[in-house]
């Protein structure tokens, strides 16, 4: 059975991609192809084995060395019921996104979180990753979190310097360090739901795509500007709420407000940061990490209407 990772990133359309997949689970299965996305990567303990293995002590590991058995179980039961294919999308393999926004940067510890996922399997014989550019990223991240916890006003200042010191390239180099034999194919993201289609054609064949059908739309979208505002008063007064209903409050907010996205750099930051990813897109694009090949999941597929 051959072994496809998708990686993510955070905010490019994984999650349309996991549960199209998932709500597809069975024309996946008469196709001879087992897909694993968070419902099964996150289930019970499984959720905290990677983030636990990248500092263990000695407790630690032992702890986790039954969840690394089910993980072992449940990929030979893959196996043996004749699966050909088996695709994994776990972005949280990566890292946080949390991490990424206090920390203006791109998964420091991807290197120590992609061992232990490689402990866990097979060697794969394909790695898939979508980038974005960094300031649309920015913005993504900090929309994403507001719904989900009080993260604070946009820094503009700070996360002008996102992927400075650690971006793509530097992720790409952890895969390809961890994964030296592997192939990884990289795309940039569209904002299309043809381009998840099409993403899902690279790695499972475009015959099989195409009868998937389209991939589900607004899928974690970001917040407008007008809803982050009401998120923000939100949690500034509470009134008595937990933290999971200030969560599915702050959700409504982002599905039934529409309006103008966050607009938070100046012109030059956004000229700085656009600049910052073209550079090392390129970079990608002519051999900065050996074995990486870069397409458009837009080749080929119809246009979006």
């Amino acid at each position: 059975m051959k072994l496809i990772l998708h990686l993510g990133a955070h905010r490019t359309g994984t999650t349309a991609l996991q549960r199209g997949l998932q709500g597809r689970s069975r024309l996946l299965r008469d196709a001879g192809i087992g897909f694993w996305g968070p419902r099964a990567m996150r289930l019970g303990k499984r959720k905290t084995y990677i983030s636990g293995m990248v500092r263990p002590d000695a407790a630690r590991r032992a702890e986790l060395a039954p969840v690394a058995a089910e993980f072992a179980a449940a990929f030979e039961k893959e196996r043996a019921a004749g699966r050909k294919r088996l695709l994994i999308s776990e972005e949280n393999a990566l890292g946080a996104m949390r991490d990424n926004y206090r920390g203006a940067t791109l998964y420091a510890d991807a290197h120590a979180r992609l061992s232990a996922l490689a402990g866990l399997f097979p060697t794969p014989q394909r790695i898939f990753l979508c980038v974005r550019d960094y300031a649309d990223y920015a913005v993504s991240i900090h929309g994403h979190l507001s719904t989900r916890i009080a993260i604070g006003d946009f820094d503009a200042d700070r996360l002008q310097h996102m992927g400075e010191h650690r971006g793509w390239t530097g992720v790409i180099g952890d895969i390809r360090s961890v994964f030296p034999d592997v192939r990884i194919s990289v795309w940039r993201y569209a904002g299309r739901s043809a381009a998840v289609r099409g993403s899902i054609g690279a790695m499972l064949g475009h015959d099989l795509a195409q009868t998937l059908g389209d991939m589900p739309r607004g899928q974690n979208r970001s917040p407008s500007r007008f809803a982050l505002i009401e998120i923000a008063k939100l949690r500034r007064d509470r009134n008595g709420l937990t933290k999971h209903e200030l969560q599915k409050l702050a959700e409504r907010f982002r599905d039934d407000l529409p309006g103008p996205r966050l607009e938070p750099f100046s012109h030059g930051q956004l000229t700085i940061l656009r600049e910052r990813f073209e550079a090392d897109w390129e970079a990608l694009a002519t051999g900065a990490v050996a074995g990486v090949d870069i397409f458009d999941p837009l080749d080929g597929m119809e246009a979006e209407t």
